[in-house]
């Protein structure tokens, strides 16, 4: 080829660059949410690249790297990369910022390119066996639950079109769009009736919203139920959960609204608030947003407070991480300093996966990440701490050192 003839882009240089940029933006927290999901599919498809993106993240490393930087000649390296990546950076106020984005890039090249020669060779050829295969996954949950009727009928709500589903006494029962199901009295000045009951329960990897008929709201979290009455005729509006929900309970002082959870009950006028009462959980947790409730006839909550009822009946009250308790019905995990274990019981729920331990990890771990991702996702986002690995088998996740 005559030196004064463009070179066309290799598609393994190619690759290699957009890696390298993707790397960087992922160090200086730079990347768009579109940018950050293309990083994460490349990760998870070969062991391999999960290895190499571990080593160009380790802190360990960045001597190395550093040292790899002061013998870039920026400029050079500037022309070099857009001479040959076929993308286009964002456009920034800051000529000089938009350098040191390349020059930043030729950085982890070099180290990228380094660690190529410990791993492979044709890491970056297209290899179609490589190619089709996808890594082990598991999807996310869905708006999914079932409804026994009072009769004992059982209905599976995520297989049945939306629309009127039934009508039981003076309620029609109505499936919404969007997850939703909803109870409205046809004649709300009608005798009362003889109560009868209804239990919505979703399962693992599901969650589902109820309106209940006095307009009160229910969000149900994954692995968990609530029965109600079709219609509150008594002194009190009372339900019962297991797992966990999120109310937001209708005003109606002259009938108070009350949750039975583990024994326990939840007492309120109208107000806001989550109740997580999950078998597998040490502690019945009530977190108030909004109004006020009374805990277990004892424990008066105030927003922003938390009250938690332990399996050996000790009570105690706090101010509460509303951001945290709320992540599940706001579409989200967010951990704080939160240890693997209680990070995994909501990963199990939510995926419907069995955890297994292999290793004793004692980390305590920090992330933000929709809940609507592949588990992988989530799980790579923890393996960049360097504390922890997974790996998936089906719906089985084996936690590792």
């Amino acid at each position: 080829m005559k030196e004064e003839e463009p070179i066309g882009p290799n598609p393994s240089d190619e690759q290699a660059f957009r890696v390298a940029w993707l790397v960087a933006g992922f160090l200086r927290h730079t990347l768009t949410d579109a940018q950050q999901i293309e990083l994460d599919d490349w990760v998870t498809a070969s062991m391999d690249n999960q290895r190499l993106f571990e080593k160009l993240i380790d802190e360990k490393n960045l001597d190395e790297w550093q040292q790899q930087k002061e013998k870039v000649d920026t400029t050079a390296a500037l022309e070099n990369i857009k001479s040959k990546i076929s993308f286009r950076p964002v456009k920034r106020k800051s000529a000089e910022r938009s350098v040191w984005l390349y020059a930043a890039a030729a950085c982890i090249l070099a180290g990228l390119m380094f660690t190529f020669l410990l791993i492979s060779k044709n890491q970056f050829k297209k290899q179609p066996d490589m190619v089709q295969t996808k890594p082990a996954d598991i999807a996310p949950g869905a708006d999914r639950a079932t409804l026994r009727l009072s009769d004992g009928t059982l209905v599976r709500l995520d297989a049945i079109k939306n629309g009127n589903l039934t009508t039981q006494g003076n309620t029609h029962i109505t499936k919404l769009d969007s997850g939703q199901l909803a109870y409205q009295q046809v004649n709300p000045t009608a005798l009362p009736q003889a109560e009868s009951y209804n239990t919505l329960s979703t399962p693992a990897g599901g969650q589902y919203k109820v309106i209940l008929p006095d307009g009160t709201k229910v969000w149900l979290n994954a692995s968990s139920s609530l029965k109600y009455p079709t219609v509150f005729g008594g002194a009190k509006r009372i339900v019962e959960l297991t797992g966990e929900g999120y109310f937001e309970v209708a005003k109606d002082p002259m009938f108070p609204f009350e949750v039975k959870v583990n024994g326990a009950a939840v007492q309120v006028l109208g107000t806001h608030f989550n109740v997580n009462g999950y078998a597998d959980e040490p502690d019945t947790k009530v977190v108030l947003t909004e109004g006020s409730v009374r805990f277990n006839n004892f424990l008066v909550l105030k927003p922003g407070e938390a009250a938690a009822l332990s399996k050996n009946g000790n009570m105690s009250k706090g101010r509460a991480d509303t951001e945290l308790a709320l992540a599940w019905k706001n579409g989200q995990f967010i951990f704080k300093e939160t240890p693997i274990d209680v990070l995994m019981r909501q990963v199990a729920r939510w995926y419907n996966a069995e955890i297994i331990y292999g290793a004793d990890i004692k980390d305590h771990f920090n992330a933000t990440i929709s809940r609507d991702t592949p588990v992988s996702r989530l799980l790579h986002l923890l393996e960049a701490t360097g504390e922890v690995h997974f790996s998936i088998e089906g719906n089985k996740i084996t936690v590792m050192k």
